[in-house]
């Protein structure tokens, strides 16, 4: 991805030329939907968030200072549409209650099972956020930083203002650190 495409977002895209608006979506969608997915846990959803979190940085992006990271802008501007979105629309909500969770008709064989796994999934995503919030603050946020906002450890050292070696030590400790604290909540 061009960075430099990204920093379009500071002027007044309605007046770019349709060609450069189509690739400047394009371009943010490739940037944001993992994440926005991973929240939301639904595609056609996540592709109305990306649509809306678009509008939203069109709209607000020429007021941003030009010295901020206007990826990690618009990553925020995206996770919280989509935060929104869950907030305003319950039904959203990925709990089920318990009879639809319970529902095991012959119309929809594997509900059973696929909440069973559904259920897992989310215990486990649970623990694995409980372990992160018991690293050490310097190594969560590597790791919040690699993984998550997908930085380089170049990017890292700039951030944090540590060396790009100490950078990649960190993020190897951080993640033993957080796989011993996960095993112990979650076992083998």
């Amino acid at each position: 991805m061009n960075d430099a495409l990204f920093t379009l977002f500071r002027s007044d895209i309605a007046k770019l030329d349709s060609l450069t608006q189509r690739n400047l979506f394009f371009s943010f969608r490739e940037l944001v939907f993992r994440n926005l997915y991973f929240i939301l846990n639904d595609w056609s959803l996540t592709e109305d968030a990306v649509q809306e979190s678009f509008i939203k940085a069109m709209k607000k992006g020429p007021r941003i200072q030009y010295d901020s990271n206007i990826k990690a802008w618009l990553k925020q501007v995206a996770r919280n549409t989509a935060y929104d979105m869950i907030r305003k629309n319950k039904k959203y909500c990925h709990v089920s209650d318990f009879d639809t969770v319970m529902t095991n008709d012959e119309n929809e064989p594997h509900a059973v099972e696929l909440t069973d796994e559904y259920v897992e999934k989310m215990l486990r995503n649970e623990a694995l956020t409980e372990a992160l919030n018991e690293l050490q603050h310097e190594f969560r946020v590597v790791l919040v930083l690699r993984y998550m906002e997908e930085m380089s450890y170049k990017e890292i050292s700039n951030e944090v203002g540590i060396s790009e070696q100490t950078a990649a030590k960190r993020v190897e400790r951080a993640k033993k650190k957080l796989t011993n604290i996960f095993i112990s909540k979650w076992g083998d």
